[in-house]
């Protein structure tokens, strides 16, 4: 088990390696400059049914004891790190439209979104547990160049960077999409609905290869995106297997939190 979690912490670090993320500097770079801390974050990711499926490691920067804000000479209070999410009020009206309509719904995830994004001015962190045990970054610091999670301005500029190529005209590279004055997450478009929460998206389609064409053109302007495995669209999205019965109804099942609850307040044998 310890060594399939190492296995998960070396995957997460060549992840960041590969999207040039940081750099190794001497601790004189960052003369005046704040050192922020780094921790590592473990979850085990699961299905609706609870069934675990993947070990994930994530690499996080201290935002609580963050004090240095987006530009020079502002401080974290000064600085807004908002960043919308999708409305539950939109979701539950798409699956209506999925229903009455009989559309597609297609999951995907953006990988290490946060890193996907670029900070305004590079920050600095000691060598995070794990790697200092190695001669090559004792005595170093690392330059961060890209967003990490727990950055607290990290979601902010994430969620611009996503908006900004999704409402860019497609002549100019862009998606083409429309954002939606209702929610900021909900992006129109005539072949194609996208609605995002943080990391997770789903598009609502006619056609299968309009959402193969929009996660072709998701990579186009350089996200790393993964179309989930299992293509059940919405009910991957939220957690909740989602079934649609002959006669056109939607049933909703999430037995995984169900039995977790069960198990938390010791009613197994009641």
């Amino acid at each position: 088990e310890r060594q399939l979690w190492f296995q998960s912490m070396n995957v997460e670090m060549n992840a960041l390696w590969e999207k040039e993320c940081f750099e190794l500097v001497e601790p004189e770079a960052a003369k005046g400059r704040q050192v922020i801390p780094l921790t590592w974050a473990f979850k085990y990711k699961s299905k609706p049914d609870g069934t675990y499926y993947k070990r994930k490691s994530r690499l996080c920067l201290r935002g609580d004891r963050m004090l240095e804000g987006l530009e020079e000479g502002t401080t974290a209070s000064e600085t807004s790190g908002f960043a919308p999410v999708v409305d539950w009020g939109t979701i539950r009206m798409l699956l209506t439209m999925t229903v009455n309509f009989n559309l597609y719904t297609t999951a995907i995830d953006f990988n290490a979104a946060f890193v996907q994004a670029e900070v305004p001015r590079p920050f600095y962190a000691p060598i995070p547990p794990f790697l200092d045990t190695f001669p090559a970054y004792q005595g170093k610091l690392l330059k961060i160049k890209r967003s990490l999670y727990g950055h607290r301005f990290a979601a902010k500029l994430w969620y611009e960077k996503l908006r900004d190529n999704m409402i860019k005209p497609r002549k100019d590279g862009g998606l083409g999409f429309t954002l939606s004055t209702n929610d900021h997450c909900l992006f129109l478009r005539d072949d194609a609905i996208f609605i995002s929460w943080v990391d997770d998206a789903v598009i609502v389609h006619r056609d299968p290869k309009i959402s193969e064409q929009i996660i072709n053109d998701l990579r186009r302007c350089g996200f790393s995106v993964d179309k989930e495995e299992d293509d059940s669209g919405l009910a991957s999205y939220l957690g909740v297997a989602i079934d649609k019965g002959k006669n056109g109804t939607l049933i909703l099942r999430q037995r995984g939190l169900i039995d977790r609850i069960v198990e938390a307040t010791g009613m197994q044998n009641a």
